[in-house]
Order: structure tokens, then sequence, then C-alpha cells
């Protein structure tokens, strides 16, 4: 919709000239839609900053707190570079799934940070990693 909407819009800035104090308003399906992509992006941003309350809560460290919300955030722009190469509008259940890595990114990080500060203090800082990332990597 947003491509044919464009094209729509285009044309008609090209071929139609309206009198002073006259224009266009673009209503129905796609008004709907562009509320719809507002409503979600206000969604994105409180996911995105819920997580980082919660993580802050949890760890206390603002900089594990800033590490893992980063990560969160460039799992949406891999998402959205994504959807770019593979030719796929941005609609509301891509919206949708963004919204959900969000969270799942979170939750993630903060099982493995757990894990990372419950390994054994003998550990040098690479084992330690190793350990915190390797129960979900074995087979069930």
């Amino acid at each position: 919709m947003g491509s044919t909407l464009a094209e729509i819009k285009l044309t008609l800035t090209k071929n139609l000239s309206l009198p002073n104090g006259c224009a266009i308003a673009y209503g129905g399906a796609y008004k709907e839609q562009q509320q719809a992509f507002k409503e979600l992006l206000t969604i994105l941003v409180s996911t995105i900053l819920l997580v980082f309350i919660v993580i802050l809560f949890l760890f206390r460290k603002i900089k594990v707190a800033l590490a893992i919300i980063d990560v969160a955030i460039l799992g949406v722009a891999g998402s959205l570079l994504s959807l770019f190469i593979t030719g796929i509008p941005l609609n509301v259940g891509s919206y949708t799934g963004i919204i959900m890595i969000v969270g799942i990114i979170g939750e993630n990080a903060i099982f493995t940070y757990r894990q990372y500060q419950d390994s054994d203090a003998a550990l040098t800082h690479l084992q330690k990693i190793e350990f915190a990332i390797a129960p979900p990597l074995r087979p069930n």
C-alpha cells in the first residue's frame, strides 16, 4: 500500500495543481496504517526503555544495561536490513516481530550475563564467557 500511495502522490504532484487553500488528504486504510505504525513505534521505544530499566534493576550496572540495549538496537537494525534486502515491506506483522526481537534479546542477555556472573571465580574472562554461552548451545 505504501509504494502504491507514494506513486499516486508523485503522479498527482506532477499532474495536478491545486488552487490556494486546497489540499489533498489521504484517508481510509492508508490513514489507519500510518496510525498503526506510529503506535507500534511508540511500543517499540517503550519496549527498549522497559528492557533497559529491567536490566538496570537486575544488575545495577549501567554499562551492562547499555551494552544489552545496544545489542537489542542492532537486532532491530538487522531486522530492518533483512526486510530491505528481501524486499519485504514493513507491515504490522514485521513490526510486531521486531518488537518481539527486543524482548528475546533482552531475555537471552539476562540469562547469559547471570550465567557469566555465577561462573567459577578461578576461570579466566574468556572461560567465563564460554561457560555463559555454552548452556544454550547444548542439545537437549
